[in-house]
């Protein structure tokens, strides 16, 4: 299966036992900035080195 565009598909698996089916959601693909962010901010004593901040990912994002 080739999937070139963002929707609701549904996959079915078959053997000669059974077949499952399942929907997959495909969002729209995402840029490096979309998905990792670093705050933008000051270092309190002036040295450059933030030791407080620490990046955020989007929630339950899963990277295949």
């Amino acid at each position: 299966m080739e999937i070139d565009s963002p929707g609701v598909y549904t996959v079915t698996v078959s053997n000669v036992c059974e077949s499952v089916v399942d929907t997959v959601l495909v969002l729209d693909k995402l840029t490096a900035d979309e998905i990792f962010q670093m705050p933008n901010t000051i270092t309190p004593n002036g040295d450059l080195v933030e030791r407080s901040s620490q990046p955020v990912m989007i929630p339950n994002l899963k990277v295949k």
